[in-house]
C-alpha cells in the first residue's frame, strides 16, 4: 500500500500496475506506458483513457472490486494491447503546455493555489516594488548588486520552478543588468534526494513491471539528484548492460504547473505596477509564457530520449563526441533508461585535455548551431563527460532547442560583420535576427554598438576580452536602445557562455570567437546559400578590389590556422604559420572548394583579360612605334589589337594583376618559410618551378581531372568579355 497525494494506491502484481482511489460514482483503475490522451467523463471524476504501445506482453489485467467492470469496458474500446485510465486529480493537467487547462484546473483548486499564490506574492512584491522605486529615484546604481542578491536568494527559497527562471534570467540582458545576470548564474538546482523507495514505485508505475524484474542490480542512493529528478546506476536483467535511470520527482507536474499558474498572477500584478510606477511596458505574462512551453518539455522523459537521438545523428559521425544509447523500452514520460557511462567531468580533467576537448565541443555545437540548426541549450559542467576512450560524452537533452536555416545563415554574416567590425551591416543582420525592431534609427544604434565593441577591443582588452564580457559590455546599452534577445539566442548565449567556462579552466587565455572563426570560414568558403556567398565577396573584395591577403585568411582558418593574440579576426594579418601549399590546392580541388573555384575562375579570367589587353596595347605601341602620330590612327591593325586598345589599362588595372601575382604566389608557395613579403616575377618563376618539381607531382591526376571544368569557366568568362567589346565596338559605329 503506497500513499501518494492524498489518495489511497492499491498496486496489483500483473504485466500492468493498477491502482485505485475512493471517489464517489467512479471506477478507478490504471495501468502504465507511453500515451495518447482521450478524455471520458463518468460521475464527478474526470477520467483519461491513453492508447498505449507498452514494451512488455499483457495477457492478463487484473481490476478488484467495484470497478472491474469499468476496466473490461474501457479495454474492449481499445484496439491496442493496453489502456491507461487514470483518475488521481493531476492526471487533468495537460501532458503538453496548455494555459487554459492549467488555469482551469488550479482555479477549481483554490485552497492549494492561494496558499502558494500568497507565499511566492509575499516574497515578489515587496521585492519588486523596492526595485521600481529605486529605479525612479536613480539609486538602483548605488544597490544593484545588493538586490541582485536578494533576488537570487528569494528565487532559491520559492524552489526549483523559480531556480529554473532565474537560471533562464541569468542570459537576458535585456531583462537583468549586469549584477543581477551575475549573481543569477550562481543558482543551483541541486536539492536533497528523495526516497529511493518512490523511485522503486515509479519505475514499477511507470514501466509496468517491479524493479527487480527489469533490473538485476540497482543503486541503494541516487548518483546525482537535480531539482526535476535523480539518477541511480543500474543493470538491465535481460543483458547485463549497466545503464542510468533517470527518475522524475514525485509530483513535478502538479508542482510546476502550479508554480507556473501563480508565477502568471504575479506577474500580471507587476505589469499594472509597471504601468503606474515607470515608463517600462515589458510583457511579463508573454515572456512566462515562453519560457513555460521549453520548462514544460523538461519533464517529458520520452521527449528527452528522442533529442538525444537526433542529437546523435546530427553529429555527423563525428568520432570525438559520444551520445549514451537511449533504452526506448525501458523509458516512460517519468523514467528514462540511458547507458551507463564509465568517465569523468571535462571540468575536472587535465588543461590539456579542456582544451583538446574544449575544441571539439565548440565545432559540435557551432555545427549543430550553424549546421542542423537543433542544438543543446544546456551544455553545463556537469553534462560533459570524458569517457575511457577520450571522447567527449554528452548528456541531458531535456533542453534543446531549433534555428531556421536563414536565422543560420544571418549569424555567420553577423559574426563576419563583427570581426570585420562592420556595425552598419551588423545592426541589419540584429533587425532579420530579431534583436531589434525595423523601424530603429540604424544610425545611432550602429554608432552606440560600435562605441562599445571598439572599447572592449582597444588595447589590451582586445587581447583579454571573452563572450561573457563582451555580453555584460552589450547589456550595458539594452536599456538604451529598443534591444532584446529572441528566446532562442538566449538559449544560444547559455549554450555559449557555459562552454567558454569551462574552457577557462583549462585556458585563461580561450576566446570563443577565434574558436569558432575556422568553422564560421569553413561556412563560408564552402555554403553556397546567398547570404554566405555575398558575405564571402564583402570579406575578398575590400574596396572593390579582390584582396587575395584575405583570401589568404580564410583559407589558413578553415583549415585551423589563425592568428594569435586578438579577440577578433584581423582579415588583412595572414597568420605567422598557416595551411602549406598541398592543403590548399587539397581543399581547393575538393568538393568543398566548388565556391571557392568558381570565384576564382572569374578573378583569373579578369587577370588574364587584363594580361592579354597589357600585352597587346604594348605589342600596338611597339607596332605603331615607327610612324608619325598624325599617321598611326589610318595603320591597320587586327580587331584583337582594336578591342584590346579600347579600355586602356588605369592604376586599378595595374593594382589588380599584383593582386593576382599574389593570388599565384598564395597558391603555389610554401608561405610558413616566405611569410608575409610581396613578390616579384622573377620570384614567381622561381616559385612556380620549384612547385612544379616538389608539391605538384603527387596530385598531377586529381589537378588535370578538376582543372577540365575550371578551365571551361575561366574561357567562358573571357568569351563573354570579348564578345561584350565587340558587340560595343559595332554598335558605337
Amino acid at each position: 500500500m503506497v500513499v501518494k497525494s492524498g489518495l489511497t494506491l492499491l498496486y496489483i502484481a500483473a504485466p500492468f500496475s493498477l491502482r485505485s482511489h475512493n471517489c464517489a460514482g467512479c471506477s478507478n483503475v490504471r495501468w502504465f506506458g507511453k500515451k495518447i490522451r482521450r478524455s471520458v467523463r463518468n460521475g464527478g471524476c474526470t477520467m483519461q483513457i491513453s492508447t498505449v504501445h507498452h514494451p512488455f506482453e499483457t495477457k492478463d489485467v487484473v481490476g478488484t472490486s467495484h470497478f472491474d467492470t469499468n476496466v473490461s469496458k474501457i479495454l474492449k474500446e481499445s484496439s491496442k494491447k493496453a489502456v491507461r485510465y487514470e483518475v488521481e486529480d493531476d492526471d487533468q493537467l495537460p501532458l503538453l503546455f496548455n494555459l487554459p487547462a492549467i488555469t482551469n484546473y488550479w482555479e477549481r483548486r483554490q485552497v492549494e493555489s492561494r496558499s502558494r499564490y500568497f507565499e511566492v506574492l509575499s516574497r515578489i512584491l515587496p521585492f519588486f516594488i523596492k526595485v521600481l522605486l529605486e529605479s525612479r529615484s536613480g539609486k538602483l546604481k548605488e544597490t544593484e548588486t545588493r538586490r541582485a542578491i536578494e533576488f537570487r536568494e528569494m528565487l532559491t527559497y520559492l524552489g526549483p520552478t523559480f531556480i529554473k527562471l532565474g537560471q533562464s534570467l541569468s542570459i537576458r540582458p535585456d531583462m537583468v543588468g549586469p549584477a543581477a545576470m551575475e549573481e543569477l548564474q550562481k543558482l543551483c538546482d541541486a536539492v536533497p534526494p528523495f526516497s529511493t523507495d518512490i523511485a522503486l514505485a515509479m519505475i514499477e508505475e511507470e514501466l509496468g513491471k517491479p524493479a527487480d524484474v527489469l533490473f538485476s542490480e540497482i543503486s541503494e542512493k541516487p548518483i546525482a539528484a537535480a531539482s526535476l529528478g535523480q539518477v541511480y546506476y543500474a543493470k538491465l536483467k535481460s543483458t547485463g548492460e549497466e545503464v542510468a535511470i533517470k527518475v522524475q520527482r514525485p509530483d513535478m507536474l502538479k508542482k510546476v504547473t502550479l508554480d507556473l499558474y501563480v508565477m502568471r498572477k504575479v506577474a500580471a500584478v507587476m505589469e499594472i505596477l509597471q504601468e503606474k510606477l515607470t515608463a517600462s511596458r515589458v510583457q511579463y505574462r508573454a515572456l512566462l509564457d515562453q519560457w513555460s512551453r521549453s520548462m514544460y518539455l523538461e519533464l517529458d522523459y520520452v521527449n528527452e530520449g528522442k533529442n538525444a537521438v537526433r542529437f546523435s545523428k546530427g553529429l555527423q559521425g563525428n568520432p570525438e563526441v559520444y551520445v549514451p544509447r537511449v533504452y526506448f523500452e525501458y523509458t516512460s514520460r517519468r523514467v528514462l533508461t540511458m547507458e551507463w557511462i564509465h568517465g569523468k567531468k571535462l571540468a575536472k580533467s587535465d588543461p590539456a585535455e579542456i582544451r583538446r576537448l574544449v575544441t571539439v565541443g565548440v565545432n559540435c555545437f557551432l555545427n549543430q548551431l550553424l549546421g542542423t540548426g537543433f542544438f543543446h541549450a544546456d551544455p553545463h559542467p556537469g553534462n560533459l563527460l570524458v569517457d575511457s576512450r577520450g571522447r567527449l560524452v554528452i548528456l541531458d537533452f531535456g533542453l534543446m532547442s531549433e534555428v531556421e536555416k536563414s536565422q543560420m545563415d544571418r549569424m555567420i554574416t553577423a559574426i563576419i560583420h563583427l570581426a570585420n567590425r562592420d556595425y552598419k551591416k551588423v545592426v541589419d543582420d540584429f533587425i532579420f535576427l530579431g534583436f531589434l525592431p525595423e523601424n530603429v534609427d540604424k544610425r545611432r544604434i550602429g554608432s552606440m554598438l560600435g562605441v562599445v565593441l571598439d572599447q572592449a577591443l582597444q588595447g589590451g582588452g582586445a587581447k583579454n576580452i571573452n563572450f561573457q564580457k563582451l555580453s555584460s559590455q552589450l547589456s550595458e546599452i539594452t536599456f538604451e536602445l529598443p534591444f532584446q534577445i529572441p528566446p532562442y539566442f538566449a538559449l544560444i548565449i547559455r549554450a555559449l557562455s557555459v562552454l567558454e567556462g569551462i574552457a577557462l579552466v583549462g585556458n585563461p587565455h580561450f576566446k570563443m570567437i577565434m574558436e569558432a572563426f575556422p568553422y564560421v570560414s569553413k561556412r563560408l568558403l564552402t555554403d553556397d546559400s546567398p547570404y554566405l556567398k555575398q558575405a564571402l565577396r564583402e570579406i575578398l573584395y575590400k574596396n572593390g578590389q579582390f584582396s587575395p591577403k584575405r583570401l589568404r585568411v580564410l583559407v589558413d582558418s578553415a583549415q585551423g590556422f589563425i592568428q594569435n593574440g586578438e579577440a577578433f579576426v584581423d582579415f588583412d594579418t595572414p597568420p605567422e604559420v598557416g595551411a602549406s601549399t598541398s592543403q590548399v590546392l587539397q581543399f581547393l580541388l575538393s568538393d568543398e572548394g566548388s565556391v571557392i573555384r568558381n570565384l576564382l575562375a572569374d578573378e583569373v579570367a579578369n587577370g588574364l583579360d587584363l594580361w592579354l589587353r597589357h600585352f597587346l596595347q604594348q605589342l600596338r605601341t611597339s607596332l605603331l612605334a615607327p610612324f608619325p602620330v598624325s599617321l598611326r590612327s589610318y595603320i591597320p591593325l587586327p580587331l584583337t589589337m582594336r578591342l584590346a586598345s579600347a579600355e586602356p589599362l588605369d592604376t586599378k588595372d595595374y593594382y589588380y594583376m599584383e593582386n593576382m601575382q599574389q593570388a599565384v604566389l598564395f597558391l603555389l608557395t610554401d608561405r610558413n618559410s616566405l611569410g608575409n613579403q610581396s613578390v616579384s616575377p622573377w620570384m614567381l618563376r622561381q616559385i612556380t618551378s620549384s612547385f612544379m618539381k616538389e608539391e605538384i607531382v603527387h596530385m598531377l591526376p586529381q589537378l588535370i581531372k578538376e582543372s577540365v571544368g575550371w578551365n571551361r569557366r575561366v574561357f567562358r568568362k573571357l568569351l563573354e568579355m570579348y564578345l561584350k567589346r565587340l558587340s560595343d565596338e559595332i554598335f558605337s559605329k
